[in-house]
């Protein structure tokens, strides 16, 4: 009898804690419904330190949770919560020397790229 009962116990509270843990209720898939994934298109660069520059960047924009460059296709990919937008990671970017969509970077904030991060303007 003490071993149903205990059986019984063990039963319940595993079941208690799958519903707690897969339940919507916890508030984690609320603040994801909002996070959005977005592309920036145009983003110019050559080299792998341009992709750290560029991932850093973006990375250093309130709001965005992650960032990754693909040099081939010149896309940068977003993970963004609320309020942050890719005009704003685009100005960031371009003060940094890379022209992002259509922000141009500034002449000196180009020329002072090293030699291997210069792309064709």
């Amino acid at each position: 009898m003490m071993k149903q009962i205990m059986f019984m116990v063990v039963a319940a509270t595993v079941m208690m804690l799958f519903a707690v843990t897969t339940s919507p209720a916890n508030g984690r898939d609320k603040l994801d419904e909002k996070v959005k994934q977005d592309t920036l298109a145009g983003v110019k660069g050559s080299c792998g330190m341009c992709k750290a520059r560029i991932e850093k960047t973006a990375k250093g924009v309130k709001g965005v949770r992650a960032a990754s460059w693909e040099q081939k296709s010149g896309r940068l990919f977003l993970t963004l919560d609320p309020g942050a937008t890719k005009t704003i990671i685009a100005k960031e970017l371009a003060k940094v020397g890379h022209d992002a969509g259509d922000e141009k970077a500034p002449k000196a904030a180009y020329d002072a790229l090293p030699a291997c991060c210069k792309y064709k303007r």
